[in-house]
């Protein structure tokens, strides 16, 4: 996922980060299947505007869409348990289809309503005994 990475690039450089970039496999693209690269109104056209809301507030995929919605929960819980031990700062760039899953970080009452992040949008999670959403969904 190039773009993905030259994304990441660009952040480190304006933060005057030297640090290390790590790529993971556990947050690749979704496998939209044959709406993959399609604008949102012909996939709404296809499945209809109840599915895709669906999708940005509940995360349950339209039919064809490749999601296993609870190996990307695990992902995220094991990533965040880790990070939780670490004491440093990470940057995650992932597309928005993987970052909606991010909030199962959150205790359910802090979860945002709405999942979906715009395109370019980014948001804050920290650390301190437990996870809490600084940001979400925020253009910079």
């Amino acid at each position: 996922l190039q773009r993905t990475q030259q994304t990441a690039q660009l952040i480190l450089q304006a933060l005057g980060s030297n640090a290390p970039m790590t790529i993971s496999d556990r947050f690749d693209e979704i496998d939209y299947g044959e709406d993959d690269g399609k604008p949102e109104e012909e996939v709404v056209a296809r499945h209809g505007k109840a599915a895709l809301d669906a999708w940005d507030k509940e995360g349950v995929a339209p039919p064809g869409w490749k999601v296993d919605v609870t190996a990307l929960q695990d992902h995220w819980r094991d990533f965040g348990h880790a990070l939780s031990f670490s004491g440093h700062t990470t940057l995650v760039v992932t597309s928005n289809g993987i970052a909606r899953f991010a909030p199962i970080l959150l205790a359910e009452a802090d979860r945002p309503a709405e999942t979906k992040l715009k395109t370019g949008a980014y948001s804050i999670f920290e650390f301190n005994g437990h996870w809490r959403c600084v940001c979400w969904n925020q253009r910079p």
